[in-house]
């Protein structure tokens, strides 16, 4: 199982990957926010020499549908305003698909009505769970509100995706953000739109672009490079930073991440 997402940890077991954004103190530059026009968008594949580990895989069939998670419990539930922000990355990752490789990655449903259910998470989403039947989803990807359940280990966890990806082939994923450590009035609030972002490329295959501690085969060490460096200003890198208790601003895809969803999504597009 991978820890990926925010708390700078990753344990590579293949096919599983986990997603898990966690918090960095002082080690990242506030991050750009502007929205990028298609014409400044990155159309060809470009991943680092030292990125080949990467990716884990792609989805064959797509757009992925994304659906909100409803519980009895409303404390539980996405407020529209949150469902807008995760929506809107959602469509930054479609606008870019749709200019770089001709079709859009995320299935958001109709404008104003998103996609909820109340199907659970499964506990293991390597074990039997799936999202496809032949060339059709037969479940959306839930992403979760998650206000317990939480350890002490976890707090500065700030969400986690996972996802299964047997040879390659996107076959499963799911995302919880942290609701019980996060958010709440007198806790850090991060930004969700730029967690969703990051998140979402989990959702599509990518990995960090690089890693805490030590390189390992084909996942660089976040450590070697300068605040300025490509992969410590992607999206896809593994850490937030708060000021104040406010979090930093990712909303817009920088080159690492387009050029490795390229390398993932050209070839068989």
């Amino acid at each position: 199982m991978t820890l990926q997402c925010i708390k700078i940890a990753a344990q590579q077991a293949n096919p599983v990957l986990v997603g898990i954004f966690v918090i960095l103190m002082g080690l990242v530059s506030q991050g750009c926010e502007r929205k990028r026009s298609g014409e400044s968008f990155l159309l060809e594949c470009k991943i680092g020499a030292d990125q080949g580990r990467t990716i884990s895989g792609s989805w064959e069939v797509r757009p992925i549908p994304i659906a909100f998670r409803v519980t009895n419990s409303s404390s539980s539930n996405f407020t529209p305003s949150e469902m807008t922000e995760v929506l809107n990355a959602a469509r930054t990752w479609n606008q870019f698909f749709e200019v770089s490789m001709g079709f859009p990655i995320f299935d958001i449903g109709p404008s104003g009505n998103p996609y909820t259910t109340t199907e659970p998470l499964v506990p293991d989403v390597c074990n039997g769970a799936t999202m496809i039947s032949g060339n059709n989803f037969v479940r959306e990807m839930i992403i979760e509100k998650r206000t317990s359940g939480w350890t002490t280990a976890q707090e500065d966890v700030l969400a986690i995706t996972d996802f299964c990806s047997p040879g390659g082939i996107m076959r499963f994923a799911q995302l919880r953000f942290n609701y019980q450590f996060f958010h709440n009035a007198g806790q850090r609030d991060p930004d969700l739109e730029s967690l969703a972002l990051h998140e979402l490329g989990h959702v599509m295959g990518l990995n960090h672009s690089c890693q805490a501690g030590q390189a390992g085969e084909g996942f660089p060490s976040c450590g070697a490079f300068p605040s300025s460096h490509e992969y410590i200003q992607a999206v896809l890198f593994p850490g937030l930073n708060f000021i104040n208790g406010v979090g930093q601003i990712r909303r817009a895809l920088q080159d690492n991440d387009m050029g490795r969803a390229n390398c993932a999504y050209k070839a068989e597009s």
